[in-house]
């Protein structure tokens, strides 16, 4: 891509903090061509510190590349399954540690509640968002999707753990 922004992970959600990367002709054009934008807690020495410590920590325990050989892979493996074993999960899909599945109505093949909230199935809904809570989970749901998305430095034995949770 051309550009790239990246936020919260940067300081582990912590600290304000966001960038953007790009290619050195954007960035040759923006040198020449500021957009006069600054804000009063801009590079605060802080949240820097803080992403300094963040991605030092995640390039000296190899974080990304574990994750790649040790956890993506059983995250695939789950969300697959569930999509085999519940009628209710149309599709999941996964890139890395994000995940997401699509709920839909047993009897219709439809979701189980519009994008925008609400709809016929809306105590349903909640009391599935209850039960995550039950189990320890700590889900973002938004309407008909449930996002998986744990840390980065869950084990491969937490996440199956986090997948038997949401079973029941």
């Amino acid at each position: 891509p051309d550009i790239v922004t990246f936020a919260k992970g940067l300081t582990a959600a912590w600290l304000p903090l966001a960038g953007v990367a790009m290619r050195s002709h954007i960035q040759d054009h923006f040198r020449t061509n500021p957009l006069g934008y600054g804000a009063t807690y801009q590079a605060h020495p802080v949240s820097l510190a803080c992403g300094y410590a963040v991605v030092k920590h995640m390039l000296d325990e190899d974080i990304v590349g574990r994750v790649q050989r040790e956890t993506a892979p059983v995250m695939e493996a789950e969300m697959a399954s569930l999509v085999e074993d519940f009628a209710c999960i149309r599709q999941a899909r996964a890139v890395g540690l994000f995940a997401c599945c699509d709920l839909v109505s047993t009897k219709t093949g439809d979701r189980v509640a519009p994008m925008a909230g609400g709809g016929p199935n809306a105590e349903k809904v909640a009391a599935f968002k209850r039960a995550l809570k039950e189990e320890g989970l700590i889900a973002f749901f938004r309407n008909c999707m449930i996002h998986v998305c744990p840390p980065l430095t869950i084990t491969p034995e937490e996440l199956r753990d986090g997948f038997g949770r949401l079973r029941r």
